[in-house]
C-alpha cells in the first residue's frame, strides 16, 4: 500500500478473479497424493493454495500421477512474455522433478508425475502466453501429458487447450 498526496492509503481492489481464488475453501481441495483432481474446477482449486495475490506474473504446474492425484505444484516468478513459457517448457523435466522431490520429502506421494496442469497467470490480462503445440512438444518430451494449461487474467480463465477432463458416466446402463 501507498500513500498518495492526500494522504490516504491506495488500497488494492481484488479483480474477479483474485475474489474467485479467495473464495475457494481450502477444505474443498483435493489431498495431494490421495484424491483424485478430476476437473478443471478441481484443479484451480489445488493451483489457489500456490498463486500469489494480487496477482502477478507467474507460472504455476500442477504435477499429477496417473490417478491425477497430485503430485506436487512448482510456481515460476516472471513469467510474463511467450519466451518465459518457452524456457518453461525447455526445463520441464527439471520443474517436474522438482514438485515431486518436495512431495517425496514429505512423504505425500511416492508415484511419478504423468500428467500436468499449467497456470499461467497474467495480471494485466493482455500478455501472449504462447503456443500450446511448443508446450504439447515439451511434455512429450519430458514423458507426461499435459492435461490443461489455463490463463488466468484479472477479469477470466481462459482455457489453453481443449477440454481434456475425464468424463464420468453413471451406472445407467443404455437403452
Amino acid at each position: 500500500m501507498s500513500t498518495t498526496a492526500g494522504g490516504s492509503r491506495d488500497r488494492h481492489q481484488p479483480s474477479p478473479v483474485e475474489r474467485m481464488l479467495a473464495g475457494i475453501d481450502p477444505d474443498d481441495v483435493p489431498t495431494a497424493g490421495v484424491d483424485p483432481i478430476d476437473s478443471r474446477g478441481e484443479a484451480i482449486a489445488a493451483l489457489s493454495l500456490v498463486i500469489t495475490r494480487p496477482l502477478r506474473a507467474e507460472t504455476v504446474v500442477l504435477t499429477l500421477d496417473r490417478w491425477r492425484r497430485g503430485v506436487g505444484m512448482v510456481a515460476i516468478d516472471g513469467t510474463d512474455d511467450t519466451r518465459a513459457i518457452e524456457a518453461i517448457g525447455e526445463h520441464l523435466d527439471t520443474v517436474i522433478a522438482l514438485a515431486e522431490s518436495a512431495q517425496r520429502a514429505l512423504g505425500l506421494s511416492r508415484d511419478p508425475t504423468e500428467q500436468i496442469v499449467v497456470a499461467t497467470i497474467d495480471p494485466t490480462g493482455f500478455a501472449t502466453p504462447g503456443s500450446n503445440q511448443l508446450l504439447e512438444l515439451a511434455c512429450a518430451a519430458a514423458g507426461v501429458t499435459l492435461l490443461d494449461w489455463l490463463v488466468l487474467g484479472p477479469e477470466t480463465v481462459t482455457p489453453m487447450v481443449d477440454d481434456r477432463w475425464p468424463r464420468h458416466v453413471g451406472a445407467v446402463p443404455p437403452g
